[in-house]
């Protein structure tokens, strides 16, 4: 059998690694600003639905709505914001590859190889978004966060595949908003 030589030939990481690249620093800080921005927006609304229907079924009742205050309320509080912050990065990651930030951005998240990350892998990187201080993960070198390096994502620059190629990439850069 005669063997075939490799030498020439590069492997899919090596052909992948200059498409497929963490976006920069600046479009990571913009996805974090306009992130934070549209989830407390929802994140108000929330709560003022919930106190709102809260007010209503206590009217209703004829129950006094003010017993729910101090700690329980500010428990109740926590719990809703957290809960709608995971809820709020692992839907939009996981139906559309990307948060509302994101979408603003142009960017999107990816596995290491380019896939698109499963459900799990999105859990894991939105529950690291709570490491505290998960944001001084930017100071290194390396362009991802704890949270992406945890689940072995990145938040690349997200290039139509007919713009592929070293044309479009130095397009792109011409291109920049962010």
């Amino acid at each position: 059998m005669q063997q075939i030589s490799t030498d020439g030939l590069l492997n899919k990481q090596e052909l992948l690694k200059d498409i497929i690249r963490p976006t920069r620093r600046r479009k990571r800080f913009f996805n974090s600003l306009l992130d934070g921005i549209f989830f407390s927006l929802f994140f108000y609304a929330l709560v003022m639905i919930i106190v709102l229907g809260y007010g209503v079924i206590s009217f209703l009742t004829g129950n006094d709505s003010s017993q729910m205050i101090g700690e329980e309320a500010g428990m109740m509080i926590y719990l809703i914001y957290y809960i709608g912050y995971l809820t709020y990065f692992i839907t939009f990651e996981h139906y559309f590859g990307k948060t509302l930030g994101k979408m603003v951005t142009n960017t999107r998240v990816v596995l290491m190889d380019g896939s698109q990350p499963k459900l799990i892998k999105l859990i894991m990187r939105s529950f690291a978004r709570l490491i505290p201080l998960d944001f001084l993960s930017y100071l290194s070198k390396d362009p991802r966060g704890w949270h992406d390096t945890i689940s072995d994502t990145m938040v690349i620059d997200d290039i139509p595949l007919y713009r592929v190629g070293p044309k479009a990439i130095s397009q792109e850069k011409e291109e920049e908003v962010f």
